[in-house]
Order: structure tokens, then C-alpha cells, then sequence
């Protein structure tokens, strides 16, 4: 069964390179715009915000925020207070800050794997930068519409949170004296390292971007043409 579907996988792409060769001009129009969107939205909205969530975190934020939301995450998800940091990061830095940050307290000994789980359900998600800049202005050409969006999404995770908050106590451990490692060794070291981490997210994010626009680009010349002999029909 992996083989088979290891060859139907290599089919598919052998079709999509017979259409890139045969297409190459659409091809080459639709990465060109792809990467023209990556320059006119996608990096002035995201690169300044990675930069300064990654610096947050390099040099201890969640260390610092998690005491003062420790008394939420007990009661409304069954996880101890170290756990809002995640949660936080999250939320304010974006993919895949949140889920490093989980990673980092399970490794660390400050969660158990059920708990790990549990938190990675809804503290990886996307940062509200990217969706009232990029969505919201740039795509729907209104920022409340971005707003809207970032509060539907916060919305989202609390209730995933509360889905997945389990039953029964929480198992007692010792707390180590250190926190997660997230602490810097220095301010410079730690912009240094931040600039980099957004750069190359960034080069990330444009790739994706340019791969899947030139990939849905075919279906939207579909839709154009449906569109039209729709509107022209009596």
C-alpha cells in the first residue's frame, strides 16, 4: 500500500512538471505575481512583527508573564501556570512559536506528555499581524474585516482549549528552579539571532506562497472563464 501510493505520488508530479514545461509562460506570470505579492503585503506585514516576537522570546517573556496567568490556565484548561506562555506566544508570535514554547516545557520536565498534547491542540496559531494586515487589508481591503478575524481566531482557541481541557487532577511534580530556555545571553545576541529567525521564516513563508499561487493558478483561469460564460448567458 506505501509503495502504491509512493507511485501515485511520483504520477502526480511527474504531471505537474509535463505542465509546468508545457505552460511555462502562465507558469512564469503567475510566480511573478506570487512574488510581487510576497514584496507588496506579505513581508511588510509579517518580517517587522517576527522580528519583534522572536526578540520577546529570546529574551524571556513567557518566563515573565506566565506567574501572572497562572490563575486562568488551572481553572479553565486543567494546566499548570507555565503553560500560558505557550498559550501566549502563541497568539502574539505566530506559528511556530507556540508549539517550540510546548515543545520546550514537556522537554524541561514542566508538563506531562498528556498535558504537552493538550496544549499544542490550541496554542500553535497564526499571528494577529498576518491576519488583520495580510487578510484583512491586504486580501478583503478593510482592516475591521482583519479584527474580525483575529477575534473569531482567539475565540477559536479558547473554546479548543476548554474542548480539550480533559478531566480529573493534575499530577503533582517538582518544579525545576529553571524555567524553559528561552532566555538570551545577551540583548545583541538575542536581536542578532531574531533578525535571522524572521528572515528566514520570511523566505519560508514567500516560498510557500509562490509555490501555491502558481499551483492554484490553473483553477483560478477556470473560475474566470465559468464566470464569464455564466454572466454572458441569457
Amino acid at each position: 500500500m506505501r509503495k502504491r501510493r509512493r507511485a501515485d505520488t511520483c504520477l502526480v508530479l511527474c504531471g505537474l512538471l509535463i505542465w509546468f514545461l508545457a505552460d511555462a509562460g502562465r507558469v512564469r506570470a503567475a510566480a511573478a505575481e506570487a512574488l510581487a505579492l510576497c514584496a507588496q503585503s506579505v513581508i511588510p506585514a509579517l518580517f517587522p512583527f517576527m522580528a519583534v516576537s522572536g526578540l520577546l522570546v529570546a529574551l524571556g517573556f513567557g518566563e515573565w508573564v506566565s506567574p501572572h496567568l497562572a490563575g486562568l490556565m488551572g481553572p479553565l484548561f486543567r494546566l499548570p501556570g507555565c503553560a500560558s506562555s505557550a498559550l501566549l506566544l502563541g497568539l502574539v508570535g505566530g506559528y511556530p512559536i507556540g508549539a517550540k514554547t510546548a515543545a520546550d516545557l514537556y522537554r524541561d520536565g514542566l508538563l506531562t506528555a498528556e498535558e504537552a498534547e493538550r496544549l499544542l491542540a490550541f496554542c500553535n496559531n497564526s499571528n494577529p499581524v498576518f491576519l488583520v494586515s495580510v487578510l484583512g487589508a491586504g486580501v478583503f481591503g478593510d482592516v475591521r474585516a482583519g479584527i474580525w478575524l483575529w477575534l473569531i481566531h482567539v475565540l477559536s482557541v479558547l473554546l479548543t482549549g476548554l474542548c480539550f481541557r480533559g478531566g480529573g487532577k493534575r499530577p503533582a511534580r517538582r518544579v525545576p528552579a529553571r524555567t524553559f530556555p528561552c532566555r538570551a545571553v545577551s540583548l545583541s545576541s538575542a536581536f542578532v539571532e531574531a533578525v535571522r529567525g524572521a528572515a528566514s521564516g520570511m523566505l519560508s513563508v514567500c516560498a510557500f506562497v509562490v509555490l501555491f499561487y502558481v499551483l492554484v493558478s490553473p483553477l483560478k483561469a477556470v473560475g474566470r472563464r465559468w464566470w464569464a460564460r455564466w454572466s454572458c448567458s441569457p
